[in-house]
């Protein structure tokens, strides 16, 4: 079983409350500043929130562009396992059905220096389809 990611600690924030479209909308444009911030279990609830929204859930698409945001930057300290809990709770089934990780590395120098990289990469049979895209990425009991 994998475990979590080795990183250092980070500082705690707010519990992320309800909020409506507009909140969402902003809220998801500005994760990246964020998103340093929270833990795994708030990375979660990130998801198991903005999945519940409800312009979220009554358009497919929006809710997959909203994922697609949280997750391609940034999403460095989940393991396979927690990703595959997040599939779970995504209100999109027919869409989010599985999470595919794919790890390679980049052969550019400039992006090989930074080895390991993790980012969505296209929508594939209905998985996302992932490649590394982070430094601090790490899994332990691979």
């Amino acid at each position: 079983m994998m475990d979590m990611v080795t990183k250092e600690a980070r500082p705690s924030v707010p519990v992320l409350g309800e909020f409506n479209k507009d909140a969402c909308q902003a809220y998801v444009s500005g994760l990246a500043d964020l998103w340093n911030t929270l833990d795994v279990d708030q990375m979660l609830q990130v998801f198991t929130e903005a999945s519940r929204v409800e312009y979220i859930d009554k358009d497919p698409a929006i809710g997959l562009a909203a994922i697609r945001r949280m997750l391609a930057d940034n999403f460095s300290t989940i393991a396979t396992y927690r990703l595959r809990k997040f599939a779970r709770v995504v209100d999109e089934p027919e869409i989010v059905t599985e999470l595919d990780i794919r790890w390679t590395t980049k052969s550019e120098p400039d992006i090989a220096r930074h080895a390991r990289c993790f980012e969505i990469l296209r929508i594939e049979d209905s998985k996302l389809v992932f490649w590394e895209r982070s430094p601090n990425f790490r899994i332990h009991d691979r």
